[in-house]
This record gives C-alpha cells, structure tokens and sequence, in this order.
C-alpha cells in the first residue's frame, strides 16, 4: 500500500514541475521586450535608440563573473540531463525499487534544474551579436512572434504524437499498477532504436527558437551555443529511422481513420 502511494506520489510532483518549468521556458527564450526595453547593469531600463547613441563598452569583470556564471549553469543543467539518462543511474533506481517512477524522478530534477538556470540566470546585454527593435516595425515584431509560435506548436505536436504519457513516465506507472512490463517492451525494434536515437523531440525547432531572436545578447549566445551542441549530440536519427517513423504514422493514422469510419457507420 504505502509503495503504490509513492508511485502514485511521483507522478503528479513530476507533472507539476513539468508544467512549471515548460511554461518558464517559453517565456524565457520567447520574451521579446528584452529587444525594447534593454536592462542594464545598474538596473535601469532604456531603449534601443538610446543604446545606439551610446558607444559599445568592453565586458567588465562584473559581467565576466555573470558570463562564468551562466555557463555554470548550463554545465549543470547537462550534467544532470546526460548522467541521470545513463545506464549507472537507471540501475541504482532499479535497486532501490523506484524503477516504475524512474522517468517520473528523471522530468522532475530535469525541471528542477531548468527552473534554476532561469531563476538565476545572469543576463548580460553590453554586447550582442545583433540587436533588432520590434518596436519599430510591427512586421518584424509579428515575423518573430510567428516563427517562434510555429516552432513551439511543432514542437507540441512531436510531443503528442510521441506518447506523451510515457514521455513524463506516467505510462510506467500505470503499467506498473497494472502488472505489466516497460511500455517500451512492447514496442517494436525499430521503433525502440528510434527513441535511442532522437532524444529530444522536436530538436529542430529548438534551433530555430535559439538562434531567431530579435536580441542576441553575449549570454543568449552562449546558451544557443551550448544547448545547440548538446541538442546535436544527442540527436542521431538516420535516414532509415524517419522511414520508419513515418510508415508507422502512416499506419497509425489509417488505423484511426477506419476507427472513425467503423463508428459514424
């Protein structure tokens, strides 16, 4: 008894720090004010005309620290993601008797540690790689609006039609309940080597989230960077696993369509 409520426990803590930390950081990448009102070291708020007249200043130590910082950050923020994926961690919860919540444990500190990076993110915006005021023209500010709008909307989708439900590790814990093995055990070999190999859902428009921003600040560049090379790293899908994926689509979408057909007739 007491072991089915920790794993009915584990769920609804990990959904509730998923839900958290997705919609921190949609508004921390998707934030476009910062490209209107810009903060400045002492704290104060001008505007990109302003910022033109002024001559760019070099880094100053405080800054420096404030970069070392963020990479700190990011450091962590993979640690945790790689090292809690790999094969010594998995085994240590199996032996703890933990290993239906294993995903639930693994999207919670995974949420933990994006919450922080955000939370105590240090930004530094004396120089930038490009600078665009969307105060200045409502075409650029809706082009920039709209590719990131499209990207999380695919990004949403990727995610639905990947069982979402074993993705935050909630299908474990039912399955658990239930008697039965891992969802993963009862899918097929091709399906299973394309999960090894696609990590992350919709690694594509995370790109297009990172690098199209109307302000490329010193720090958004250095997190673009890193998290592009770890997205990058962790995305190894071949030719013959997008045929795979899409006969299974395919099929999964016939399937409900004759599902339809069966039920209106």
């Amino acid at each position: 008894m007491l072991c089915s409520l920790i794993y009915a426990f584990f769920p609804l803590v990990s959904g509730s720090i998923l839900i958290s930390s997705v919609l921190s950081l949609v508004c921390f990448l998707s934030n476009q004010q910062l490209s209107i009102g810009i903060k400045i070291g002492d704290g104060e708020s001008e505007s990109h005309q302003q910022q033109q007249d002024e001559e760019v200043r070099p880094i100053d130590f405080t800054e420096f620290r404030h970069i070392i910082f963020d990479v700190c950050l990011i450091g962590i923020f993979i640690l945790q993601h790689s090292l809690m994926a790999c094969s010594f961690f998995k085994n240590g919860i199996s032996k703890c008797g933990l290993k239906p919540v294993e995903r639930c444990i693994y999207v919670a500190f995974t949420g933990l540690t994006l919450m922080i990076l955000i939370y105590f993110w240090q930004p530094v915006y004396s120089l930038s790689a490009w600078l665009i005021d969307t105060n200045e023209s409502w075409v650029l500010w809706f082009f920039f609006n709209l590719v990131h709008c499209f990207a999380w909307l695919i990004i949403f989708l990727e995610v639905l039609i990947m069982e979402p439900m074993e993705l935050i590790g909630w299908k474990q814990v039912y399955y658990s309940f239930k008697g039965y093995n891992s969802p993963i055990s009862y899918k097929s070999k091709g399906m299973q080597k394309l999960y090894r190999h696609m990590r992350h859902p919709g690694a594509t428009c995370f790109f297009l989230i990172l690098w199209i921003h109307p302000l490329m600040s010193v720090d958004r560049l250095i997190l673009a960077w890193f998290l592009s090379m770890y997205l990058k790293c962790g995305f190894d899908v071949k030719a013959s696993d997008y045929g795979y994926y899409k006969k299974h689509m395919l099929g999964k979408v016939s399937f409900e369509e004759g599902r339809i057909e069966t039920i209106s007739d």
